[in-house]
């Protein structure tokens, strides 16, 4: 299964028909598109469709609770979207941004390369220590415009279709 992994690339399994927001959006709206579209946030785009910002569940529940969990209706998502945004490549692979979502190499490897003398430790160990916590949704950019979105749940769901796969190859083999 990692060799069909490795090879995938991001563009097979991303949502090429994504909600996106523009900067003009009311907070109120832009929430219920969210949960009307079940995503946990949206890539916010100018009228050509370039990438601009980033806006999460997150950032209006951060917005409301800022503002005793009114509303404001002068309030749109331009005025709280995040810029500095994480995007991904079409042509980048399921595996790198699995690994990308779940742990930090640095953290992995610098017990060994820091402290030569360190006992190997367990792996799962080392793993649970060098993970983080990363956004679940990723726009999917090309040359600054959104090809599509891609999440967490999207890469969880390839992974049981493909593992179902080979059980029921294996299957078939051993009958």
């Amino acid at each position: 299964m990692l060799r069909i992994i490795q090879k995938m690339p991001i563009r097979d399994l991303m949502n090429d028909n994504p909600l996106t927001l523009g900067p003009s959006t009311g907070l109120h709206r832009a929430l219920g598109l969210l949960l009307d579209h079940h995503v946990v946030g949206a890539p916010v785009v100018s009228k050509h469709n370039q990438l601009i910002g980033f806006v999460s569940e997150q950032d209006i529940l951060r917005e409301l609770w800022a503002n005793d969990f009114e509303f404001n209706i002068n309030h749109c998502i331009g005025d709280i979207m995040r810029e500095e945004i994480v995007t991904v490549s079409p042509s980048e692979t399921i595996d790198e941004l699995a690994a990308y979502m779940v742990f930090d190499p640095n953290k992995l490897f610098e017990s060994k390369t820091s402290n030569p003398n360190r006992m190997p430790g367990n792996f799962d160990d080392d793993l649970v220590q060098a993970q983080v916590t990363r956004p679940k949704l990723y726009p999917v950019v090309e040359n600054g415009f959104v090809l599509g979105t891609i999440d967490r749940q999207t890469l969880l769901r390839a992974f049981h279709r493909l593992a179902a796969q080979i059980e029921g190859q294996r299957a078939a083999e051993n009958a």
